[in-house]
């Protein structure tokens, strides 16, 4: 009888695709939007919004702001300083 492979798990698949610099550059990027992403929703639900809510009160609509919360749409720092005003938040850049 054949032994079976052991399965590779997540984080073994993805130490191996770390080594790749295309792939490397593009998790780390997509890990920082969703981080903002997070952070936003984290901010929306501590002000006691809606998602309908703020959309109305930076003048957008739900489907925006549903698609910034889940990464899907890119933010201009206008529109980021929209968001954070209407959660009595500032924004904060650092460059490392």
């Amino acid at each position: 009888m054949k032994a079976r492979a052991k399965p590779r798990l997540w984080r073994n698949r993805l130490k191996e695709d770390m080594t790749r610099p295309g792939f490397k550059r593009a998790f780390q990027e997509a890990r920082e939007e969703l981080a903002l992403a997070e952070q936003i929703v984290q901010a929306r639900e501590r002000a006691g919004l809606s998602q309908s809510k703020l959309g109305q009160a930076i003048g957008t609509t739900q489907s925006v702001i549903s698609r910034i919360e889940h990464g899907g749409q890119n933010l201009t720092l206008a529109m980021l300083h929209k968001i954070a005003g209407a959660l009595h938040r500032t924004v904060q850049i650092h460059i490392r």
